[in-house]
């Protein structure tokens, strides 16, 4: 089974049993971020998505994080705390749990609400970038699903 085909399964039962996030976008998500699962996080951790622990008491993977400021230029985050995993599938499921419930500082709804139950891809993957946090730092990363992998 390819990376694709791996990814896909899951993300589209997930899909029909919690209905949390499209699985186009999960897939894009999954390719963009890990490389198509040959990344160091994806390799050695089984992190597909490069979420930060971030509360997570679960399995962990240090390494620096590449970020990107709002003028464009990026910086070095070292010693960046990753979740780690028992597999890709568990990667999956807990990127969507996330999704549907990481609340940030002083929220009381999920960050990501909008994305939740969306099945229009251009407006899930907007809706991700739109919150009050953006899921990624990248000025880029919406376009780029939307353009290079959905």
């Amino acid at each position: 089974m390819d990376f694709i085909e791996r990814i896909a399964k899951v993300a589209m039962e997930d899909w029909r049993e919690r209905r949390i996030m499209l699985p186009s976008v999960v897939i894009a998500q999954a390719m963009k971020e890990s490389g198509r699962g040959t990344s160091e996080l994806a390799k050695r951790a089984n992190a597909l998505f490069g979420i930060k622990k971030n509360g997570w008491t679960g399995k962990i993977y240090v390494k620096d994080a590449v970020e990107q400021r709002p003028d464009g230029s990026y910086y070095t985050v070292d010693d960046t705390e990753w979740r780690a995993y028992d597999s890709w599938e568990e990667s999956v499921i807990d990127h969507n749990t996330y999704i549907a419930t990481r609340k940030i500082g002083n929220q009381t709804e999920p960050n990501w609400k909008n994305v939740i139950g969306c099945d229009n891809y251009v407006l899930a993957v907007q809706y991700l970038q739109d919150a009050q946090y953006p899921y990624a730092t990248s000025k880029t990363y919406a376009e780029s699903l939307i353009n290079d992998y959905i």
